[in-house]
């Protein structure tokens, strides 16, 4: 069969040719790092786990630890008390 004006062929193929095909595309997304989740017939479902980015992580580390140092360093100041003792005369 192929549908008309598409430029799609389409065509029928069995039971034993779909496990094959559905076998090859699993195995090739296991090889890209996606593992397979759940367990139900007829549906398949990959799934791949992304890492956080360690330039972000690092630059929001940064936006809070920097400030917090920079206070502690300048906001601190001096307290200065002056006492005179009376003078005997």
């Amino acid at each position: 069969m192929s549908a008309k004006g598409s430029g799609v062929v389409t065509r029928l193929i069995d039971d034993k040719e779909l496990e094959g095909l559905l076998a090859s595309i699993g195995a090739g997304l296991v090889t890209q790092g996606f593992m397979p989740q759940g367990n139900v017939p007829g549906l398949y479902v990959y799934e791949k786990r992304k890492r956080p980015s360690i330039v972000i992580a690092i630059l929001l580390l940064l936006l809070w630890i920097i400030p917090g140092i920079v206070y502690l360093v300048l906001a601190g100041g001096r307290e200065v008390v002056r006492s005179e003792l009376p003078s005997c005369r």
